[in-house]
C-alpha cells in the first residue's frame, strides 16, 4: 500500500488516499507510516504542520438566552424602582 496527501495549490492537504500503487504527480506527496497527516494539514514543503483548531463563536441560542435573562434582571430591577418611588407620592403622582 503506498499512502499519499493530496495538496492544493497552497500547499494544504484536501485528502490523504492509500493507493495500490506508486502516483508520480506534483500533487500527490508521499507519506512514511509515521506521518500523521489530516485534511486541513499544511505542508511547508519540508514537513507538515497541523493548523490550530479555529476560535468557535458562541452558540447564538445560548447568547440570545443569556441577554434575555440579563435583560428580564434589569426590567425586575426597574419595576422594583418604580414602586419604590410610587409608595414615596400621593396617588395623582404615581406612574
Amino acid at each position: 500500500m503506498y499512502r499519499y496527501a493530496q495538496i492544493d495549490d497552497t500547499g494544504v492537504c484536501v485528502s490523504v488516499s492509500q493507493l495500490s500503487g506508486e502516483v508520480d504527480a506534483t500533487h500527490m506527496l508521499p507519506l512514511g507510516s509515521d506521518d500523521d497527516v489530516q485534511p486541513g494539514d499544511f505542508y511547508d514543503g519540508h514537513s507538515w504542520v497541523r493548523p490550530d483548531p479555529p476560535v468557535l463563536k458562541p452558540d447564538r441560542i445560548a447568547q440570545l438566552e443569556t441577554e434575555n435573562l440579563e435583560l428580564k434582571l434589569a426590567l425586575a430591577e426597574l419595576a422594583e424602582a418604580q414602586q419604590t418611588y410610587n409608595s414615596r407620592w400621593p396617588n395623582w403622582l404615581k406612574f
